[in-house]
């Protein structure tokens, strides 16, 4: 529970992290749509790049060719960094600098993508920093 999923080019489906119930997790699984339903084909890449963070009730937008993920927890802490996982080289980059003013760790908030921009939508926020 926790992860978050997202439909990239339209014939993949891309969950990354949660929580399985003893540990954050991690791991980037592609669910590739382009036989069917009744083919599904899962594929958890052997390699990605880049430090893989773990990370629960977060989310996860995608721009291009380009996953963001901002926010959730880490196992110890509401987190608000924002990190990019490169979609066509697997690789992890970040945290990312921003500006502006930066918003509160939260946890299960929302996002949406409009005009190559995220959203960011309530989630409760980290009350002890």
């Amino acid at each position: 529970m926790g992860h978050s999923s997202q439909v990239w080019n339209g014939s993949q489906i891309i969950i990354y992290g949660g929580w399985n119930g003893f540990q954050v997790l991690s791991d980037v699984i592609f669910i590739d749509l382009k036989k069917g339903v009744d083919k599904l084909s899962f594929n958890i890449p052997s390699i990605i790049r880049g430090e893989a963070p773990m990370r629960q009730f977060h989310t996860s937008s995608i721009i291009e060719n380009q996953m963001f993920v901002f926010g959730g927890g880490d196992g110890k802490f509401w987190l608000n960094d924002l990190l990019i996982l490169d979609l066509n080289g697997l690789e992890w980059t970040g945290p990312v600098p921003t500006q502006g003013i930066s918003p509160v760790g939260r946890l299960q908030h929302s996002a949406i993508t409009f005009d190559k921009k995220i959203y960011i939508f309530g989630g409760e926020p980290d009350q002890l920093r």
